[in-house]
């Protein structure tokens, strides 16, 4: 019939502003946020955690125990979520 045409749409996401997370009975939260370097996990006693850009690639993992800082000094500046026991995940601002 001739008929031309587009269209198009735009799909907006926002990750979770928040730095912290109710686990169980237990807020965890991460500080300072944002951060230059290192932070701390606190509310959670010892667990697995990941760190992903926003492409969602796994940049670091390990454990993180009780009062231990996490060294993320070697990241460029910018937005990441840190998962913490493979279900919680926070916004991370590294300057």
């Amino acid at each position: 019939n001739g008929c031309k045409g587009s269209d198009s749409t735009q799909v907006f996401f926002e990750l979770c502003a928040g730095t912290s997370e109710l686990l169980g009975e237990h807020q965890i939260s991460i500080f300072p946020n944002p951060s230059s370097a290192s932070i701390r996990v606190h509310g959670m006693e010892e667990g697995g955690f990941k760190l992903f850009n926003l492409r969602g690639q796994m940049l670091s993992s390990g454990v993180c125990e009780l009062d231990q800082a996490l060294d993320f000094g070697e990241l460029p500046s910018g937005s990441y979520v840190l998962e913490i026991q493979d279900i919680h995940r926070l916004k991370l601002v590294l300057e």
